[in-house]
């Protein structure tokens, strides 16, 4: 199975780890994690189950997405769709592991970010990512309007 260089979904399980400034920001915050995590949890189970798609629908219409394995910005949902559709069915990715995540919230834009590792089913890290994912609220909902993705070269 090819490795998912998607891991980005992975960090809406993390957002309750990242609520953690003070005063009414962290009720702000509070509320949105639960909102995320409402929206994208079925999408997270999906997308480490073979199915991308899932994370389509937490896009905004605008998304701007970088990731290393693509030739540069991919601009809007259905160019997003296009570059998930070869990995349709591929993506096997039995366990991941969310750390140092850190939501800022700005009014209506949240920036996420965080570091992920995938493991094989080895057990062993396959691979390691650093994310950044900006949220904007629309309407009721929040939706991704840009993702960045690079892979941590191992310093070893």
């Amino acid at each position: 199975m090819r490795q998912a260089p998607w891991g980005l979904v992975a960090s809406v399980l993390a957002l309750p780890l990242a609520c953690t400034t003070t005063d009414r920001a962290t009720t702000d915050q509070q509320d949105v994690y639960e909102t995320i995590l409402a929206q994208a949890r079925p999408a997270l189970e999906r997308f480490y189950k073979g199915d991308p798609f899932g994370y389509v629908e937490l896009l905004a219409d605008e998304l701007t997405y970088f990731d290393p394995r693509s030739e540069g910005r991919l601009d809007g949902i259905s160019a997003l769709k296009d570059y998930f559709a070869p990995i349709e069915g591929k993506i096997n990715v039995p366990r991941y592991e969310v750390l140092n995540p850190k939501l800022q919230l700005h009014g209506d834009i949240g920036v996420f970010t965080y570091n992920l590792n995938e493991y094989a089913s080895d057990g062993a890290v396959s691979i390691r990512w650093n994310s950044t994912e900006v949220y904007r609220r629309i309407g009721e909902e929040w939706r991704i309007i840009h993702a960045h993705w690079s892979t941590i070269e191992n310093t070893e």
